[in-house]
């Protein structure tokens, strides 16, 4: 699985960068730091897209190989930004990103310098990400990283062992990861976010399944409930 999801951190990647590739007043967000996760195969697509025809032949292909995956991502990206942003604006101080991959949130988005960021991930892709940002000089005193394999690892536990403090109101971030995960994994950390934050806080995530509302509305039974943003997939 680790495989699986380092591949799909690095195609995310390469989307962000291709979209930051695009001129300010079309592009909808922009990621310096994405293309540093890239192999050189992705930084030579990079690189050809530099020229814009080429780039739109780049993204012509990808569209039709992968239909709506690219797209989908980019307008994802910019929806969780918006989000973010707002639950700043109102009084989050704490930042959850589950299964992090290289989102690199905690670095591009000024907003974010107010609030307390934990990153947690699998051990492996959360080292590599470490390397890329270190090198890339990224600044930002507050991520703490929290090292997690979902299939062997419960989050709340996770948790316990950091200095999450479970009384401060929370964005969590659970992007791109349920579909590799069991639907008992899946519940049991729906579970532990909603015992592990404040009253008031938010949740995003994508959800694969053909039963999202029976666990959303599980989890918002429970005294500690997080306001739930889903996408079922």
């Amino acid at each position: 699985m680790t495989d699986r999801v380092s591949q799909t951190a690095e195609v995310m990647a390469l989307f962000r960068a291709l979209e930051t590739l695009e001129s300010p007043r079309n592009r909808l967000f922009a990621d310096p730091y994405a293309k540093r996760f890239l192999r050189p195969a992705g930084r030579l697509v990079l690189l050809l897209a530099r020229l814009q025809p080429i780039r739109r032949r780049i993204l012509r292909i990808i569209d039709r190989k992968w239909p709506g995956a690219r797209t989908s991502a980019v307008a994802r990206t910019r929806l969780v930004d918006d989000l973010l942003r707002h639950a700043l604006k109102n009084g989050a101080r704490q930042v959850l990103i589950l299964g992090a991959g290289f989102d690199t949130r905690a670095y591009r988005i000024p907003e974010i310098a107010t609030a307390r960021v934990f990153e947690v991930d699998h051990p492996l892709t959360q080292a590599a990400k470490i390397r890329v940002i270190s090198r890339a000089g990224a600044q930002r005193a507050a991520v703490t990283h929290v090292p997690v394999d979902f299939t062997r690892q419960t989050l709340d536990a996770a948790l316990r062992g950091s200095d999450f403090d479970v009384d401060a109101r929370s964005f969590v971030l659970w992007e791109g990861v349920t579909n590799y995960l069991t639907e008992a994994a899946v519940d049991a950390t729906l579970r532990a976010i909603s015992a592990s934050v404040a009253p008031g806080s938010e949740l995003f995530l994508t959800l694969r399944s053909s039963r999202p509302a029976r666990w959303i509305s599980a989890v918002r039974r429970r005294r500690r409930d997080p306001r739930a943003r889903t996408r079922s997939r």
